[in-house]
């Protein structure tokens, strides 16, 4: 156990969704949180409070508990951080034990403190969809797509903002805009169809988008960027028909590395440039699996970690023990209440789920209605999905990605 502080004496505030920092929470707002520390977060027992101003300070929010059994003192683990859930005066929520999304909120999400005594209530975070479109047309699957991903990541409080760009002719490594790719052989890499009459292996240019420039990226907006590019489709070499025919693949996802070391195998398909920002590319034709964007988009937000234990434990880059150190870093900040090593066990075998109804899923499993349930999340995923850089103010500079720590640096990422 760390140092503790009484929940009653905490300030309350609420991040703001359109700016760095936070503000006073909102006198009558409600808060549920797993307190106290210990259990497992997938357990989640909630504890009912309302925020009230402090009978001294009118500028200062307590948390007074709603539940009957108020003679027991609840603290607040500086060593950990806390899922909660909140809704603003007026609005009613029925929250119930277990780590499972609640209507009118959506999943639970964690709640940073700092030693100063301030508990910041995690708010919705924006991040902008840089999107162009190659494909040569549009499809009614695109506006699905969309809209069930938007769906998805408003249960995390994450607002999707697409902004659609002019489809470009050309950009300086290449003639003319390929609209329909193969990603073909390993190292991957994106190839123009239409151009291929030979087989894999035959020497041939791999095209090569300049996505570090402009008009790929705007660079005002590149530290809150995702690129979505829409192809065609995907295509792979069938041996026995002797040629190039549609693939499976729906969507890639290349994700720029989120602790500093630059990923280059996994960026073979854009010519060994590491993207800036991430890119998902996704075929115009979802096959009834609604879900690939969201799921890319997961890849991005997720990075690093999100590739799975495989990974960490035989990773394919130069100076593995430096990348190993850095992931655990990561998943030690988020100071779950749990060794890390039982962290590091909770992550995925590789970077799809075994569950199909998990987001992160490698294939989509068609329902009654002919539409893929993946619409589940661990609290794992949740946890490292919302420390996604993608989603912090321009000006934000995480120095702790969960609980801060006494004396150190009062900058928390909510």
């Amino acid at each position: 156990m760390g140092t503790q502080l009484q929940l009653s004496k905490v300030n309350v505030r609420v991040a703001f969704p359109d700016k760095k920092g936070h503000g006073p929470a909102d006198i009558g707002t409600h808060v549920w949180m797993d307190v106290p520390g210990g259990a497992k977060p997938s357990e989640f027992k909630s504890q009912h409070f309302e925020v009230v101003k402090d009978s001294k300070d009118a500028a200062v929010r307590r948390l007074k508990p709603v539940s009957s059994n108020t003679r027991a003192t609840a603290t607040i683990d500086h060593s950990e951080t806390y899922w909660c859930l909140w809704s603003v005066p007026g609005q009613a929520l029925t929250v119930t034990d277990g780590f499972k999304k609640t209507q009118g909120f959506g999943w639970p999400l964690l709640a940073p403190h700092t030693s100063g005594g301030d508990l910041i209530l995690p708010n919705t975070r924006s991040v902008i969809i840089r999107e162009f479109n190659l494909s040569g047309g549009t499809t009614p699957d695109m506006a699905s797509v969309r809209d069930l991903a938007k769906d998805f990541y408003t249960d995390l409080h994450i607002a999707l903002q697409f902004d659609a760009q002019p489809t470009p002719t050309s950009d300086r490594r290449n003639k003319q805009i390929p609209s329909l790719f193969s990603d073909e052989g390993n190292p991957r890499a994106l190839r123009d169809v239409r151009a291929l009459n030979t087989k894999p292996g035959s020497a041939f240019a791999p095209v090569v988008l300049a996505l570090d420039e402009v008009p790929w990226v705007d660079r005002d907006k590149r530290k809150k960027t995702i690129l979505l590019i829409w192809i065609k489709n995907f295509a792979e070499f069938d041996p026995k028909a002797n040629k190039w025919v549609d693939a499976d693949a729906r969507g890639f996802a290349a994700n720029t590395s989120h602790i500093g070391i630059g990923m280059q195998y996994e960026y073979a398909i854009l010519g060994n440039l590491s993207p800036f920002p991430s890119v998902v590319f996704i075929a115009t034709a979802s096959r009834g699996d609604n879900y690939i964007l969201a799921h890319e988009l997961g890849h991005a937000l997720l990075a690093e970690p999100g590739w799975g234990r495989e990974l960490i434990a035989t990773p394919t880059v130069e100076n593995a023990r430096k990348y190993t150190d850095r992931v655990t870093k990561v998943l030690t900040d988020l100071r779950l209440g749990m060794p890390t090593d039982e962290v590091i066990k909770l992550l995925p075998a590789k970077e799809h789920e075994k569950e199909t109804r998990n987001l992160m899923f490698a294939k989509g499993i068609k329902d009654a209605k002919g539409v893929s349930p993946r619409d589940q999340l661990t609290f794992l995923q949740v946890a490292l999905i919302r420390k996604a850089q993608e989603l912090r103010w321009p000006e934000e500079v995480e120095t702790e990605v969960g609980a801060i720590s006494p004396g150190a640096e009062e900058e928390v990422v909510v």
